[in-house]
């Protein structure tokens, strides 16, 4: 299956438009939605530590591909991503890092709270 194929969810985009200030930091946020229908697939993946011998999973951590067009930077987040019938499976999330592969850009999420 290919990656494309793999992208049965969808995902709102949403990106900061706030103004800044002499500082260049944001005066107040202003989310504003770049694309409310995201092709994309997203999983969780084990952070793993090791301690001798056994590997000690820490936490899981939210992964994310998306077509290799799409226009997203860490500076944007993710409002929601819903299965193929529209039903609820994350809510708000923040992007950590964007990594481009050849058929996909692969994004590293965090929990937004």
């Amino acid at each position: 299956m290919s990656a494309r194929q793999k992208m049965t969810m969808r995902a709102v985009l949403q990106r900061n438009r706030a103004e800044k200030n002499p500082d260049g930091n944001p005066y107040v946020s202003d989310w504003r939605t770049i694309d409310s229908n995201l092709s994309c697939w997203v999983w969780d993946e084990p952070n793993h530590t090791r301690f001798g011998t056994p590997v000690i999973i820490e936490a899981c951590r939210p992964m994310m591909i998306v077509p290799v067009a799409t226009d997203i930077t860490i500076d944007d987040r993710i409002e929601s991503v819903t299965d193929r019938l529209g039903n609820p499976l994350y809510g708000t999330m923040r992007i950590d890092g964007v990594a481009r592969q050849k058929t996909h850009l692969e994004v590293r999420l965090y929990n937004a709270t």
